[in-house]
């Protein structure tokens, strides 16, 4: 496997793009020669994170994904700027920390069409050039909640973030014959806002005591397993949920 995962001139559409795990693996991308189709419903911070790119041909692009038409958009865009799409990245998602008591339809909905429907309609969008070219590789972000059902109010993403690892199985069944893979990393806690914003210090510290590593995850780390899901070094691997925890679980 080559250092920069054979990524020289494959174009990359990266999700949640903006901070995070997303704006990590878009930086890892470029710099090792992917062009980026970056998308957040943040584009101000969008634009930062974009600008500040390696490399050329990147593009930002602001839209909410929980609305299909988007998803559809999105990939119709990539294909007219690059004439080709042979990576998906979806990392886009959202938490809100609510008890039971506390969640009303209207919270549900909003984290299964952020979480769960996005996914869903973009892998289905971007499968399409993926078989045309007969290659392709969609990397989906679930999350440990999907195996634990979550802590700390974390009810409904867990449910949503279980969805993402069986629409992962359920595409790479059906994708696999056009030589597409897909994906799912889950993260337990990781160094970057969503937690620190969602977490507080007693919480994070409870968590990270009880991983035999003892620490969180960078986002360096997860991109560059997302880098390696996306190259060709990892033809024959698809259906499958790497767990990247820190020794949390152990499955």
């Amino acid at each position: 496997m080559s250092t920069d995962f054979g990524l020289p001139g494959r174009v990359a559409i990266v999700t949640g793009a903006a901070r995070g795990l997303g704006a990590a693996t878009a930086e890892l991308f470029a710099r090792f020669g992917a062009h980026v189709v970056a998308c957040d419903i943040d584009g101000e911070a969008l634009g930062e994170s974009v600008s500040g790119l390696e490399g050329e041909r990147h593009v930002a692009i602001a839209c909410d994904l929980s609305r299909p038409g988007n998803c559809e958009s999105l990939v119709a865009e990539t294909l007219e700027r690059h004439n080709r799409l042979d990576i998906l990245v979806n990392v886009a998602g959202i938490i809100e920390r609510l008890q039971l008591d506390e969640i009303d339809e209207a919270a549900w909905t909003r984290t299964m069409d952020a979480n769960v429907k996005s996914q869903f309609f973009l892998c289905r969008a971007a499968a399409e050039p993926m078989k045309m070219a007969g290659w392709g590789r969609i990397v989906n972000f679930t999350s440990q909640a999907a195996h634990t059902g979550g802590y700390y109010g974390t009810s409904v993403y867990a449910v949503s973030k279980g969805g993402v690892v069986s629409l992962t199985k359920n595409f790479a069944r059906l994708l696999g014959p056009h030589n597409i893979t897909v994906n799912a990393i889950a993260p337990a806690l990781v160094d970057t806002r969503m937690v620190s914003g969602s977490m507080d210090e007693e919480a994070i510290e409870s968590v990270t005591s009880a991983m035999p590593i003892g620490c969180m995850t960078e986002a360096d780390e997860i991109a560059m397993a997302v880098a390696y899901l996306a190259s060709e070094s990892a033809a024959t691997i698809t259906g499958h949920t790497l767990d990247i925890n820190g020794g949390l679980l152990m499955r």
